[in-house]
Parts: C-alpha cells; structure tokens; sequence
C-alpha cells in the first residue's frame, strides 16, 4: 500500500474542515440568536438560560467532529476531504477499515492531541519514517491511497 503525501493529507483535512465549518454555521445560525436574546439581560434566570445554551451550542461542535470522523472513516476509510483526494484511513494491522470508536476518537481526541502544542503532531508524518502523524501513532492507523 502507497501511503498518502503530506500535501493529500493536508489538503483532505482542510476540506474536512471546510463541511464541518458550513454545519457548524447552520447550528449557529440556530442556536446564535437565542443565546444573544438571552445573554446580557438583568435577569439571572435570562443569564442561565444564555450559559446554558452557549453550553450546548459548545458541545454540538465538539459532537459534530466526534460524529463526522467517526462516521465517515467507520464506512469507507474515508471523509469528504479523502474522497475528493482518493486517500482513505485504515488500521495498520488488519489494512481495513476503523470500528466507530475508533474512528471517531481519532478524529476528535488524535486530532486535538495532535494539534496540542503548534501542530507538531500533524507535521511529525514529514519526517516519520512511516509518515505516521501522532494520531496515527496512538490509534494504530496509515493514511494510503486508494488509486
């Protein structure tokens, strides 16, 4: 199996990125009035309901990249960003694809982890003998070409 460039690689994400910021717009435009008609107010029960639904809006972004990753890489190996760039995800071992779990962790907590401290973990795969960045690493998977 052919590994995936960095460059692929880079651009799949920025794509990745591009849907999940148009659904997150969509879920702003919903919840961002509510939360600014609320919010401010002198009314403590207004302010609760303002905090609560900033809350919620915070924890539908963070659910909406644990559902898309998860979703996307458990089916085919691939998000929307790999699909136009004909790479997908699969476990090293077994060269398949990701169970859920997996996958959706991969996306949301590697992401972050990778992301942790200036991107380093992203950029490791430039260097990597096995072009692994650090999310590859923790959950045991290559990103390859599918051409």
């Amino acid at each position: 199996m052919q590994k995936a460039t960095f460059g692929s690689r880079a651009m799949a994400w920025f794509g990745d990125l591009l849907a999940m910021v148009a659904i997150a717009t969509i879920i702003s435009f919903i919840l961002g009035p509510q939360i600014g008609l609320t919010g401010g107010r002198d009314s403590s029960f207004l302010g609760a309901i303002s905090a609560l639904l900033a809350v919620i809006w915070v924890v539908l972004l963070l659910l909406l990249q644990f559902l898309y990753f998860g979703y996307f890489w458990s089916n085919n190996g691939q998000s929307l960003g790999m699909r136009w760039l004909h790479i997908r995800v699969v476990r090293q071992d077994k060269k398949e694809e990701l169970s859920f779990m997996r996958a959706a962790l991969r996306g949301s907590v590697g992401y972050w982890i990778s992301a942790l401290v200036f991107y380093i973990g992203y950029l490791w795969a430039l260097w990597d003998q096995e072009s692994e960045a650090w999310h590859d690493k923790i959950f045991d998977t290559w990103v390859v070409q599918t051409k």
